[in-house]
């Protein structure tokens, strides 16, 4: 086993880093645990709809998949999300293990679950991060200071809803400190939040009372850059699934399938069924 600092080899840097050191096990895991610190964000959703958790794993991948091909001087990001799910929703995480499950071709796909303090497993994920080679010239960034602000990523140009569809369309603001730490050399917005953007055009349509249960097929095709318009369009499948894409010039830069759930009644060690049990991945 060895311990690797996140900090010397992630881009990420806070407030968009949330993990520091990660243990490599024998059997090529990656294990971290997670601060939890950033919910207070003013640009994170509110824990019932956070995607942070997948972000959690995907820095974790990252530092795995680098340390795994020594390929420490490459540039990641999350490219896609096949399935995440809350064994039982949104609880707070304590920590999280990721494994390497393939490549394919600079798309390493993994798979991760997450434990909560009393170390009962509550949610799981399959994804994949792609990676590419970083030019000799650049450097990778300093740890700065950290600076929370109440500036916000987006905000709202327009919504309009007709039925089971609906339509947002979002400014991003450069001013936002989470582009200080995604990516401090080039600073793109966060797949997760993008996933965040589209849960909240949900929200204002159809699910002022629901939590997030999953996700599914979340894919991006093109980043969204900081200052940049871009529309979400929604589509209701039901009273708890949605679909949705984030366009931008009539091109789509991601899509996404949620599935939504009630908000659930406070988890405690009487009222867990069936039993929970820590495991690790197969």
């Amino acid at each position: 086993m060895k311990v690797i600092e996140a900090n010397k080899i992630l881009r990420h840097r806070p407030p968009f880093r949330f993990v520091d050191q990660i243990l490599i096990t024998e059997d090529a895991r990656a294990v971290a645990r997670l601060e939890q610190g950033h919910t207070d964000a003013c640009w994170a959703a509110d824990p019932y709809l956070s995607v942070l958790p997948v972000e959690y794993a995907a820095q974790l991948m990252g530092v795995l998949i680098r340390t795994k091909m020594n390929s420490t001087g490459s540039v990641g990001v999350l490219a896609g999300v096949t399935n995440f799910d809350w064994d039982y929703l949104a609880v707070p995480l304590a920590s999280v293990e990721v494994k390497h499950t393939g490549t394919r071709g600079n798309f390493h796909d993994f798979k991760a679950i997450y434990f909560d303090n009393d170390g009962l497993v509550c949610a799981r994920l399959r994804g994949f991060i792609h990676l590419a080679p970083k030019p000799d010239t650049a450097a990778m960034p300093a740890s700065g200071p950290v600076v929370f602000t109440d500036v916000p990523l987006y905000v709202v140009k327009g919504f309009n809803a007709e039925g089971p569809s609906a339509e947002m369309v979002v400014k991003t603001n450069p001013a936002c400190p989470v582009y200080a730490g995604h990516f401090p050399d080039d600073p793109i917005t966060p797949g997760v939040l993008i996933a965040e953007m589209m849960l909240d055009a949900v929200q204002r349509q159809h699910a002022k009372q629901l939590g997030l249960r999953a996700i599914k097929d979340l894919t991006f095709r093109a980043p969204l850059m900081p200052g940049e318009t871009a529309t979400i369009r929604l589509k209701k499948i039901d009273n708890k699934n949605f679909s949705a894409m984030l366009m931008r010039d009539g091109k789509r830069l991601a899509r996404a399938k949620f599935m939504l759930d009630s908000l659930p009644i406070p988890i405690t060690a009487s009222n867990l069924h069936p039993p929970q049990i820590k495991e690790t991945i197969l």
